[in-house]
């Protein structure tokens, strides 16, 4: 139990400062935390082997792999092949009133996953329809072992349906989404290279970038968009084992990724905010090691050359480029993380039905690059396996970011996103207890927060052992405004003994917060200074009890 955790807490009361809505303190010059650099990155790479009739392979070992990286041959230091069918043994459920952003606490907890996104940003209303149908007539025939999750990107990243089994409540998920047009995605009425004014309405993803977003062109604000929604996803889903799909159905992706940098290559040269938003996607999905299948619904309705709502002969040559180009975007990052991409075609069902099943057998490879320059460019993966007519699929390679350290403005951002975002993140894993005081004041909410001490850095000094973190908690409406939050930040000193004992037990904080009329959930954000590392649980207060005395 939450409550039970002894030893030294660190207590957060109603002292604690009040701020204004997603705003957490920036480390001042004098409070510069320390940054670990890891002197070793593993990699890890997923792989779906199949034999002549395109069927899994499923009994081969680590002998029979071998791996390159720029050319140099590399030690498998990690080895294990991922069935749908290894699902966890049931958690025991939460005691009432408590909640975790940790996998192992999620009844079921998957060993593989697969998340359908539909794309509102990147794709016209009239192909938005024609692909809801035909991803729904797929999903109510997912297997009750497979883990699919549905998301819709528009003006924020949105969950329709959380992971299931269910085929059927999937596709009625789909269904009743109607699709979207956001406003602030019109290009200028007079078709001119114009910088678009308003600012975005409160988006569960892009809230706190608002002012970057500002400035930008039509084309870079949806490129913004489109790269937030995959490092949110990947971010969310790194931390869970074995391998996780994305399906992305949309109508083209308005970037292009170089082999050279991360910062883009042709036409499509990037403001810093966009190259920027480029670097944490590299970052993420060298993480999460999430292999991405793009469907084009451009391709789901007439086929390549044309689009329901404009035919390719009413359009100038530029925009068909400008077409051609956002594929072959949907192309290369499909080989970049092992997916496969899918258009010109209307087999919709197929498409997702082949990306489900690279899902349900997946080898996960590791290594420690021993020969790689950090530099920031994309290394080549090749694998080959010793058996005759086996094939292979894995991601071509990885960027080799190496380690920096953020800028209190980078700090700041990743806190604002955490608060925002539809996710829990679990880079911090945390188990939150929350209660009423007693019922004759059921606005005064009392909160207990256990941080996992093994995501949480603490560094010798002298006999001591020292480490810094941010907590924010914050109320948020049913659509996700912000109504108020307090924020504090703590210097740890502790002893060898006190230290001994967070390790074993965690890090408790607890709160007491005034809820404001219209509050639904509380979202709780820990940040690790040290390592950079976030964690984030949501309390819903309709779940929330009366203490008992």
């Amino acid at each position: 139990m939450v409550r039970n955790v002894a030893a030294l807490t660190l207590i957060l009361m109603c002292a604690a400062s009040r701020i204004m809505p997603a705003q957490a303190p920036a480390p001042s010059a004098a409070q510069s935390p320390t940054i670990l650099h890891a002197s070793t990155h593993l990699v890890q790479v997923n792989v779906v082997a199949l034999d002549e009739k395109a069927q899994p392979v499923l009994d081969l070992t680590a002998a029979d792999f071998a791996l390159t990286d720029e050319g140099e041959k590399e030690k498998i230091s990690v080895f294990s092949l991922e069935k749908t069918g290894n699902v966890s043994p049931p958690a025991a459920p939460l005691p009432a009133g408590t909640f975790s952003n940790r996998w192992q606490d999620q009844a079921d907890a998957p060993s593989s996953v697969t998340v359908v996104l539909l794309d509102a940003v990147n794709t016209s209303y009239a192909d938005q329809a024609y692909a809801r149908q035909n991803v729904a007539d797929f999903l109510r025939g997912v297997h009750p072992q497979d883990r699919v999750a549905v998301y819709t990107l528009g003006r924020s990243l949105e969950l329709l349906h959380d992971f299931t089994g269910d085929g059927v409540a999937l596709a009625n998920s789909v269904l009743a989404y109607k699709g979207e047009v956001p406003a602030f995605l019109d290009p200028p009425p007079d078709n001119t290279a114009g910088r678009i004014v308003p600012r975005l309405a409160v988006s569960a993803m892009a809230q706190a970038n608002t002012d970057q977003q500002e400035g930008m062109t039509f084309l870079d604000r949806r490129a913004f968009l489109t790269l937030g929604a995959i490092e949110a996803i990947a971010s969310y889903l790194a931390r869970l084992p074995g391998r996780k799909n994305l399906i992305w159905v949309s109508d083209g992706f308005p970037f292009s990724l170089g082999y050279d940098s991360l910062r883009g290559s042709g036409a499509k040269r990037p403001d810093a905010a966009i190259a920027d938003e480029i670097d944490t996607l590299a970052s993420a999905l060298n993480n999460a090691n999430l292999a991405i299948y793009p469907v084009n619904a451009r391709g789901l309705a007439t086929g390549a050359a044309f689009q329901a709502s404009q035919s390719a002969v009413s359009r100038t040559d530029r925009e068909n480029a400008e077409i051609q180009s956002e594929v072959d975007t949907m192309h290369e990052i499909a080989e970049r993380t092992g997916g496969r991409a899918y258009y010109d075609t209307n087999d919709v069902s197929g498409a997702l039905q082949q990306a489900v099943e690279d899902a349900r057998a997946t080898y996960v490879l590791g290594y420690y690059p021993e020969h790689v320059n950090w530099d920031g460019k994309f290394h080549r993966i090749k694998l080959t396996v010793k058996r005759p007519g086996v094939q292979l699929r894995y991601r071509l390679g990885y960027f080799a970011v190496p380690d920096e350290v953020p800028s209190p403005e980078e700090r700041k951002a990743r806190v604002d996103a955490a608060v925002w975002s539809p996710f829990d993140d679990a880079g911090v894993r945390l188990v939150a207890h929350a209660h009423y005081a007693d019922a004759s004041t059921p606005s005064a909410l009392e909160i207990e927060v256990v941080a996992d001490s093994r995501d949480v850095i603490l560094l010798p000094r002298g006999d001591r052992w020292t480490g810094e973190l941010d907590v924010l908690m914050v109320q948020l409406s049913a659509d996700r405004h912000n109504l108020s939050g307090t924020s504090k930040n703590y210097v740890l000193n502790l002893s060898a003994g006190t230290h001994d004992q967070l390790v074993k037990e965690g890090m408790l904080v607890k709160n007491k917060l005034d809820l404001l009329p219209g509050a639904t959930e509380i979202r709780v954000v820990v940040h690790d200074t040290t390592s950079d590392a976030i964690g984030s649980v949501t309390i819903p207060l309709a779940k929330v009890q009366v203490a008992k005395q």
